[in-house]
């Protein structure tokens, strides 16, 4: 028996603004994610982290790296960090969003693309950090104790 994993995975989100009488307005969706490949995350953890690097860990990863005890596989790991591009929100974004579920006013769906994300993000400040957030809540949420016993109705991948 072979498991096929789906291209992505959906994750709900809740993005509040403040609203009358300190009553929320809030907005409900969903998002579909890419699923990443161990190597992709590993290279996406990468990314994110050089954006909070600072220069005094730089020095010490370096350190690391020319320190002749070092392995190499660590030594390369370390490089590979170093190396990696800092990676934004909204190039996140863009990596990550496959989809999502949203409805207008009028309850018509709002097809899903770059520019009507940025639209949406315009209309609705910090919807691009919800979304973000949600990406993670979602993979942590997913690999529960709890979660893996709600659906352990699913038949296992390692087993027939």
């Amino acid at each position: 028996m072979s498991i096929i994993l789906s291209v992505g995975f959906w994750a709900p989100i809740t993005h509040a603004c403040p609203g009358d009488d300190f009553k929320p307005v809030l907005l409900n969706l969903r998002v579909r994610y890419k699923r990443l490949k161990k190597t992709e995350r590993l290279d996406l953890d990468r990314r994110l982290a050089a954006g909070v690097l600072t220069a005094d860990t730089r020095e010490k990863l370096q350190a690391h790296i020319d320190a002749p005890d070092t392995p190499d596989r660590v030594r390369a790991d370390l490089r590979l960090k170093l190396g990696a591009q800092p990676m934004d929100d909204e190039e996140f974004l863009n990596l990550m969003i496959l989809d999502w579920d949203l409805k207008g006013p009028d309850g018509k769906p709002i097809v899903y693309t770059r520019q009507e994300r940025a639209d949406q993000e315009e209309k609705w400040d910090g919807l691009e950090t919800a979304m973000v957030n949600g990406y993670f809540k979602a993979v942590k949420e997913s690999v529960t104790p709890e979660a893996i016993a709600k659906n352990s109705g699913a038949q296992s991948a390692t087993s027939s």
